[in-house]
Protein backbone atom coordinates (compact mmCIF):
# COMPACT_ATOMS: atom_id res chain seq x y z
CA UNK A 1 0.00 0.00 0.00
CA UNK A 2 1.51 3.59 -0.72
CA UNK A 3 1.25 6.29 0.90
CA UNK A 4 -0.27 9.85 -0.10
CA UNK A 5 0.73 12.89 1.26
CA UNK A 6 -1.62 15.02 2.81
CA UNK A 7 -3.15 17.55 0.25
CA UNK A 8 -4.41 21.43 1.39
CA UNK A 9 -7.73 22.66 -1.03
CA UNK A 10 -9.75 25.06 -0.78
CA UNK A 11 -13.74 24.14 -0.39
CA UNK A 12 -15.31 24.66 -3.92
CA UNK A 13 -18.46 26.16 -2.43
CA UNK A 14 -16.81 29.22 -1.83
CA UNK A 15 -16.98 29.44 1.59
CA UNK A 16 -13.13 30.04 1.85
CA UNK A 17 -12.33 26.83 4.32
CA UNK A 18 -9.09 25.37 3.74
CA UNK A 19 -9.34 21.63 4.22
CA UNK A 20 -6.67 18.59 4.48
CA UNK A 21 -7.13 15.13 2.32
CA UNK A 22 -4.97 12.60 0.80
CA UNK A 23 -8.00 12.11 -1.65
CA UNK A 24 -7.63 13.63 -4.95
CA UNK A 25 -10.78 13.69 -6.18
CA UNK A 26 -12.37 15.48 -2.79
CA UNK A 27 -13.50 19.20 -3.65
CA UNK A 28 -15.96 20.23 -0.58
CA UNK A 29 -15.20 20.24 3.21
CA UNK A 30 -17.95 18.00 3.90
CA UNK A 31 -21.51 16.53 2.53
CA UNK A 32 -22.99 20.05 3.75
CA UNK A 33 -20.91 22.27 1.54
CA UNK A 34 -21.28 20.24 -1.27
CA UNK A 35 -25.33 20.17 -0.51
CA UNK A 36 -25.39 24.46 -0.26
CA UNK A 37 -23.12 24.80 -3.38
CA UNK A 38 -25.57 22.27 -5.49
CA UNK A 39 -28.55 24.17 -4.25
CA UNK A 40 -27.32 27.59 -5.26
CA UNK A 41 -26.21 26.47 -8.81
CA UNK A 42 -30.35 25.05 -8.89
CA UNK A 43 -31.39 28.12 -8.11
CA UNK A 44 -29.84 29.98 -9.97
CA UNK A 45 -30.56 27.69 -12.52
CA UNK A 46 -34.19 28.03 -11.89
CA UNK A 47 -34.43 31.35 -11.31
CA UNK A 48 -33.14 32.24 -14.88
CA UNK A 49 -35.82 29.38 -16.32
CA UNK A 50 -38.32 31.22 -14.36
CA UNK A 51 -37.76 34.69 -15.75
CA UNK A 52 -38.27 33.01 -19.64
CA UNK A 53 -41.66 30.96 -18.23
CA UNK A 54 -43.16 34.02 -16.46
CA UNK A 55 -43.78 35.58 -19.88
CA UNK A 56 -45.29 32.70 -21.34
CA UNK A 57 -47.47 32.27 -18.23
CA UNK A 58 -48.27 35.86 -18.28
CA UNK A 59 -49.31 36.33 -21.88
CA UNK A 60 -51.17 32.56 -22.08
CA UNK A 61 -52.86 34.10 -18.90
CA UNK A 62 -53.71 37.78 -20.77
CA UNK A 63 -55.83 35.00 -23.48
CA UNK A 64 -57.38 32.91 -21.51
CA UNK A 65 -59.00 35.34 -19.31
CA UNK A 66 -59.81 37.75 -22.69
CA UNK A 67 -61.39 34.51 -24.04
CA UNK A 68 -63.24 33.42 -21.04
CA UNK A 69 -65.63 30.44 -22.39
CA UNK A 70 -65.83 30.94 -26.01
CA UNK A 71 -63.37 28.93 -27.79
CA UNK A 72 -62.52 31.37 -30.53
CA UNK A 73 -61.90 35.09 -30.91
CA UNK A 74 -60.83 38.19 -33.29
CA UNK A 75 -58.80 40.50 -32.13
CA UNK A 76 -56.73 43.51 -32.62
CA UNK A 77 -53.14 43.60 -32.54
CA UNK A 78 -53.02 46.80 -30.47
CA UNK A 79 -55.99 45.99 -27.91
CA UNK A 80 -53.48 42.50 -27.30
CA UNK A 81 -51.20 44.61 -26.52
CA UNK A 82 -52.71 47.17 -24.46
CA UNK A 83 -54.32 44.14 -22.40
CA UNK A 84 -49.88 43.15 -21.74
CA UNK A 85 -49.53 40.31 -23.74
CA UNK A 86 -46.53 40.03 -25.87
CA UNK A 87 -47.46 39.08 -29.32
CA UNK A 88 -44.26 36.98 -30.63
CA UNK A 89 -44.35 34.17 -27.55
CA UNK A 90 -45.40 31.05 -28.81
CA UNK A 91 -44.58 27.58 -27.27
CA UNK A 92 -44.92 25.14 -30.38
CA UNK A 93 -47.39 25.12 -34.07
CA UNK A 94 -50.04 23.49 -34.62
CA UNK A 95 -51.73 22.08 -37.72
CA UNK A 96 -54.72 23.84 -38.96
CA UNK A 97 -56.20 24.08 -41.94
CA UNK A 98 -53.33 22.85 -44.05
CA UNK A 99 -50.60 25.41 -42.48
CA UNK A 100 -48.64 25.46 -39.52
CA UNK A 101 -49.80 28.30 -37.09
CA UNK A 102 -48.06 28.92 -33.96
CA UNK A 103 -49.38 28.09 -30.44
CA UNK A 104 -48.91 29.27 -26.86
CA UNK A 105 -49.70 25.51 -24.80
CA UNK A 106 -53.59 25.44 -25.50
CA UNK A 107 -53.98 28.65 -27.83
CA UNK A 108 -53.01 28.66 -31.32
CA UNK A 109 -52.40 32.37 -32.82
CA UNK A 110 -54.00 32.75 -36.62
CA UNK A 111 -53.38 35.73 -38.47
CA UNK A 112 -56.16 37.24 -40.25
CA UNK A 113 -55.40 37.13 -44.28
CA UNK A 114 -57.04 39.97 -45.01
CA UNK A 115 -55.85 42.53 -42.68
CA UNK A 116 -52.72 41.47 -40.68
CA UNK A 117 -53.23 43.81 -37.61
CA UNK A 118 -56.30 41.14 -36.39
CA UNK A 119 -55.44 37.83 -34.91
CA UNK A 120 -57.86 34.65 -33.76
CA UNK A 121 -57.15 33.15 -30.95
CA UNK A 122 -58.40 29.85 -30.78
CA UNK A 123 -58.42 27.07 -28.29
CA UNK A 124 -57.23 23.96 -28.70
CA UNK A 125 -58.95 22.24 -26.14
CA UNK A 126 -62.34 21.97 -24.62
CA UNK A 127 -62.12 22.87 -20.97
Amino acid sequence: MSYREMNTLECKCGCGEMFQTRKTNKEFLNLKHQKDHNNLVQNEKYRSLNEMESRHRKTHDIYKKIMGKKSQMRLSREFLRGAGAELGLISNYTPFEGKQHPTLHDVMIITDKEDNNYLTLKKITNE
